[in-house]
């Protein structure tokens, strides 16, 4: 299988032979809804929560003695029967939601989605990573935008490459449509979250390498 690879004007100068393990494999899209439900709980955060006794500030000493008073007893205003007191059975920040998944299947549902991106030829292979003169965010924004539209491709980018100077890495942090994230850290969700992935080709070698099937490494 081969997949054209373009230099920084966005003309196809050559070729490119993939796996097709890892770039052509059918969509099964029950199986990447289910990594990317589970996979997407991990990232979720859990606000509401309310205190019972033990959080409530105050209510060290017994309000009255046991007995003798004619009221009822007590052993601290904190209690839930008071006002300000704790909540009972009230919602709680400690809650974990995260399941768990095969290794194997985060690997297959990423290889499924990269493989839906190059069928619909939104998988675009640069030959030399781009350098930005200066770091300058300006200069990273002037080449993303004229390679996608050398290209007539709209939409987010996800540039996925390993930067040997972190400082090119920098040039692209802010920028709204492009994210940059190494390759060895690309996941599913990063995938499914940007329609458009630009890749190095030194780059697809190594997703290659650390998702195909028999790779000891797996996706996030």
């Amino acid at each position: 299988m081969t997949i054209p690879v373009y230099d920084h004007t966005g003309k196809s100068v050559k070729e490119l032979n993939v796996s097709k393990s890892v770039f052509d494999v059918s969509m099964n899209t029950d199986l990447v809804h289910q990594v990317a439900r589970i996979l997407g709980l991990r990232t979720r955060k859990v606000i509401a929560h309310v205190k019972d006794r033990s959080e409530v500030r105050g209510g060290g000493k017994k309000p009255w003695k046991q007995k003798g008073t004619g009221r009822a007893r007590h052993g601290s205003i904190r209690s839930p029967l008071w006002k300000g007191g704790g909540v009972t059975h009230g919602p709680s920040n400690d809650r974990n939601f995260c399941l768990d998944v095969n290794k194997k299947m985060k690997n297959i549902a990423l290889r499924m989605v990269l493989s839906s991106r190059v069928r619909e030829n939104h998988f675009l292979v640069l030959n030399q990573p781009p350098l930005f003169n200066g770091y300058k965010t300006k200069d990273a924004s002037a080449f993303f935008t004229s390679f996608l539209k050398a290209l007539d491709v709209k939409g987010k980018a996800l540039f996925v490459h390993t930067f040997d100077d972190a400082k090119n890495a920098r040039a692209i942090r802010n920028l709204k449509s492009v994210q940059w994230i190494p390759s060895n850290n690309l996941g599913l969700l990063d995938v499914l979250t940007y329609p458009i992935i630009i890749c190095v080709e030194q780059d697809v070698r190594e997703i290659e390498s650390l998702f195909g099937p028999k790779a000891k490494q797996f996706a996030k």
